[in-house]
């Protein structure tokens, strides 16, 4: 039986830790951010940001374009960005390397997340990281960690193409 992982559960356990990461702690005001903050930042790295919904979405293009969504909490306090990977049917999930993904979730500062719809599954990479202090290092930061991880540990999640001979994944 495949079990779902919160989107957010372990959000409070990495945020702990990123306060001590030099990316995040890196420069910036003490005030928290607003979406329109977040849009200035990637229009000013070089990206052209939209919304989409309540989500700031940016196109990255690095070994093929990724659509990064960056989300704010209730409360503003915390940066959520992720990225969708794939929908699977119930059997597709099931060739998942679960464990890989977990010990994936525990050696990297993004996180795997699955969600459950209607008998899809939809796996998500996340980063979070506090908004107090935020700049654009942080933002690149979530994008680096966000698309290295995803390269680092494609032979867990990308079901379709033959991974039995790549190395270290």
């Amino acid at each position: 039986m495949l079990a779902a992982f919160s989107r957010r559960a372990a959000c409070a356990a990495l945020v702990v830790a990123a306060l001590s990461c030099p990316v995040y702690a890196a420069g910036g005001s003490s005030a928290t951010i607003t979406t329109d903050d977040i849009m200035n930042m990637l229009t000013n790295m070089g990206y052209s940001p939209s919304m989409n919904g309540k989500s700031v979405e940016v196109k990255v293009n690095r070994d093929g374009d990724h659509y990064i969504y960056f989300d704010l909490s209730k409360d503003s306090t915390i940066i959520y960005a992720d990225i969708s990977f794939q929908t699977y049917t119930e059997a597709e999930s099931k060739k998942l390397d679960i464990k890989g993904l977990l010990v994936a979730n525990d050696s990297n500062r993004a996180y795997y997340s699955l969600e459950e719809k209607d008998g899809k599954y939809s796996l998500y990479l996340n980063v979070n990281a506090p908004s107090s202090g935020a700049n654009a290092s942080t933002l690149r930061g979530m994008i680096d960690s966000i698309l290295n991880t995803e390269s680092d540990t494609d032979s867990l999640w990308n079901i379709w193409e033959d991974n039995s001979s790549k190395s270290g994944k």
